[in-house]
């Protein structure tokens, strides 16, 4: 997610309840797997199931890299219950 996409997260987060959580009319383009990529994220990545393995009560999901983007922008960051903007030091 970019700087100014807060209520995309937001939604996709499931802040707005069940049905509150569709991302209508948010663009996107399918990739090789047919997975839905957001238009505006600054990077992304397509993956293949390539295995699981069990892992005492969860399941670990290993994928194989199909493809992968970017884009140049201000990354949108969630920390501490809040989105922040990360600086540059110089």
């Amino acid at each position: 997610m970019a700087l100014g996409q807060e209520e995309i997260s937001n939604s996709g987060a499931g802040f707005y309840g069940e049905e509150g959580n569709f991302l209508v009319g948010v663009a996107y383009h399918k990739e090789i797997t047919g997975a839905p990529i957001l238009d505006q994220c600054l990077a992304w990545m397509d993956c293949s199931l390539y295995t699981t393995c069990d892992a005492g009560d969860h399941t670990i999901f290993i994928g194989k890299l199909e493809a992968v983007g970017s884009q140049s922008g201000e990354p949108l960051l969630w920390y501490g219950r809040g989105y922040y903007k990360i600086s540059k030091i110089d």
